[in-house]
């Protein structure tokens, strides 16, 4: 077995580089700026509103969130974001009514308040929650910006 390297991303030290969402130097964070910026432009292009939303997959400890099979933020916290109809609500209705037979329940930070994974360290979920290119690293997202999806 190889030894543990302390190997901490440039962007959060406190997270290591291996750690895709907490890294802007990883083809996850290029690509889904790529995704990202195509998005904006697309809409600007149309001049139609943006419906465009993201989902990050990601998986998480047994006992990490306790109460949740599956999680889905914002990448903010629990915020009243959770209480419109938004697409992170809608893809919790709709796992739930599908999942619900198998014993399987999906919440958001409003459902589920112990759970922390909420991605507000998401260096991503920063970017299109409002916060600048320049500022992921340290920035966090405004609460009642509503952007992405993060799934665990």
């Amino acid at each position: 077995m190889l030894p543990f390297r302390d190997n901490p991303s440039e962007c959060q030290e406190q997270f290591q580089v291996a750690d895709a969402s907490h890294s802007r130097k990883t083809m996850f964070h290029f690509v889904n700026m790529v995704i990202r910026d195509l998005a904006i432009e697309d809409t600007q292009e149309q001049w139609k509103e943006d419906y465009h939303f993201f989902i990050q997959w990601h998986g998480m400890a047994e006992t990490s969130c306790m109460e949740s099979d599956v999680f889905i933020s914002t990448g903010i916290g629990n915020s009243s974001v959770y209480d419109g109809d938004i697409p992170a609500t809608k893809l919790m209705m709709s796992f739930n009514r599908l999942a619900t037979q198998y014993g399987m329940n999906a919440t958001t930070p409003r459902q589920d308040q112990i759970c922390k994974l909420v991605a507000a360290t998401n260096v991503f979920g920063r970017y299109i929650n409002g916060v600048p290119r320049k500022n992921v690293c340290d920035t966090a997202a405004k609460e009642e910006v509503r952007w992405s999806k993060h799934t665990d």
